[in-house]
């Protein structure tokens, strides 16, 4: 479940169209604590589900620094596919559609991470990969996927 029972959005944010995600995390993070009035030992109750826009080194960084939780898509691009391709066990997650594994590498960040390397087909069938960035050290990485996808509101 969200923050509330009736997925009510808590804050909303308008800026340029210009205007990357990776510029605005911090803005959307602080206007939601002011709108939750969250006292910054709560930080560490939240867990923020993250789009790869929003996930860059430097926003993991800070988001874990504040003490967040973290369920993250890595904005690594070119890192995200040389890691993938040398992965050899990828847990199946959809039958030869999406595939995860633990990374072959771990990013070295402002807390303690797993990094999972995802592979997917797209709708030419093309092979492509992601990384995840999740605080969560214990759960299954089918779990965690599953809690990746939640972001936004998504309930599938």
């Amino acid at each position: 479940m969200g923050l509330t029972e009736y997925a009510e959005t808590v804050t909303s944010l308008l800026y340029p169209g210009n205007t990357l995600s990776e510029q605005v995390l911090q803005p959307a993070v602080w206007a939601l604590e002011t709108a939750l009035n969250l006292p910054p030992w709560q930080r560490q109750c939240l867990c923020l589900r993250l789009d790869g826009g929003f996930g860059t080194d430097a926003n993991l960084n800070w988001a874990l620094r504040q003490g967040y939780g973290l369920v993250a898509k890595n904005k690594g691009g070119r890192r995200a596919g040389a890691w993938g391709r040398r992965v050899q066990d990828w847990t199946e997650l959809e039958p030869d559609q999406r595939w995860v594994a633990l990374a072959p590498e771990q990013l070295s960040l402002a807390g303690p991470t797993r990094t999972l390397a995802l592979r997917w087909r797209n709708q030419r069938g093309q092979l492509k990969h992601a990384l995840y960035v999740v605080t969560d050290l214990d759960s299954s990485l089918e779990l965690i996927c599953q809690k990746y996808n939640l972001r936004g509101g998504n309930s599938q």
